[in-house]
């Protein structure tokens, strides 16, 4: 079995975001792979940069870093990084996903 591991930054997305990956999973008939039930979170301004406005925002490649270290410690295969780039109205929301494959 591959442990995929979620890495968020806001409290609503700790028990959404794995829920939601396991959902994708299964409807897609994927095997061989499971969800992480605790994700790891990091605040925004760990994993993107947030010197540049929005849209326009780069990931922070040391938050980055330590994001893939975390996951790497419980064992992971893969990595999911949600973020939310632009608050506002909910229909405005942007989100900027970042998925790896970690070969360990």
């Amino acid at each position: 079995m591959f442990r995929l591991t979620c890495v968020v930054e806001g409290h609503g997305e700790v028990n959404a975001l794995p829920n939601l990956c396991s959902r994708i999973i299964t409807y897609l008939g994927v095997s061989g792979w499971y969800v992480d039930s605790e994700p790891i979170r990091l605040p925004r301004s760990l994993l993107v940069d947030e010197g540049t406005s929005s849209p326009k925002r780069n990931c922070n490649k040391g938050g980055i870093c330590r994001a893939l270290g975390l996951a790497a410690a419980r064992s992971a295969d893969g990595v999911l990084t949600i973020v939310l780039l632009h608050g506002g109205r909910m229909l405005q929301q942007k989100y900027y996903l970042i998925m790896w494959q970690v070969l360990l």
